[in-house]
């Protein structure tokens, strides 16, 4: 799940990930939840700033409901302060935006329930010569 209220980031990451996961967008902090309860997404990329409803208090939420989620916060806004609170909250991770492809896969590969974007796959999906064969099983992001 890419739960982000800037179009252009979920196109982006919807781009990079599209063709290793089933992507869910959200815009709208209050659709999160729903949205998670529906899909129970292996990953949430999750906006600190969303309209709607806080990332931070989605953030408990979401871990209140699944202690095992497996979230990793997005924000430009990447103070000490916010960093140090989402992961007291149990936030695997912080990524300041802008932010590029590679820490996007880094990121991604550290979740225990995905299957680890490989970098040969990367390189020849960009040159356009992966295979279906190739290509690694769709995961729920």
């Amino acid at each position: 799940m890419i739960a982000d209220d800037n179009a252009f980031v979920r196109f982006l990451m919807k781009r990079w990930l599209g063709d290793f996961a089933e992507v869910v967008e959200i815009a709208n902090g209050k659709e999160v939840m729903p949205a998670y309860k529906a899909q129970r997404c292996d990953i949430v990329f999750l906006d600190i700033h969303l309209p709607g409803m806080s990332g931070k208090d989605i953030l408990k939420d979401l871990l209140r409901e699944d202690p095992d989620a497996y979230v990793i916060m997005l924000s430009a806004d990447s103070n000490k302060d916010n960093v140090i609170e989402t992961a007291k909250i149990g936030a695997k991770a912080f990524i300041t935006k802008p932010f590029m492809r590679e820490t996007l896969n880094r990121y991604y590969n550290l979740c225990p329930t995905v299957t680890p974007l490989r970098t040969s796959a990367l390189a020849s999906e960009e040159e356009g010569a992966e295979t279906e064969a190739d290509a690694p099983a769709a995961q729920q992001v």
